[in-house]
């Protein structure tokens, strides 16, 4: 069975990511306005400040996520939880529908 790799964009684009306007200022800014339920606003502030970014730091990092996963998907690949090391992996499928 093969090994999970990182994903270069995800790990790069988010693993410093900075609270400044720099940050948007050399692409260009759309701003958004999105409902979420209470329990999905939630869970994003606490990712969020978990991580120690921002909320739109989030937003960016899930949509980056989210690209990777469909990408990966449109060549044909499978994304997979590994839980454990060596011998002892377990491998299981995410399925998204």
């Amino acid at each position: 069975m093969s090994t999970a790799t990182q994903h270069p964009t995800t790990t790069s684009n988010y693993a410093n990511a900075k609270s400044n306007a720099n940050d948007t200022a050399d692409r260009g800014v759309v701003r958004l306005s999105v409902n979420l339920a209470s329990d999905v606003a939630a869970a994003l502030k606490d990712l969020s400040s978990n991580q120690g970014m921002t909320i739109t730091q989030g937003v960016r990092k899930a949509i980056a996520l989210w690209k990777l996963v469909e990408d990966e998907l449109a060549k044909g690949n499978k994304i997979m939880v590994v839980q454990g090391e060596g011998e002892n992996a377990k491998y299981r499928e995410i399925i998204l529908i």
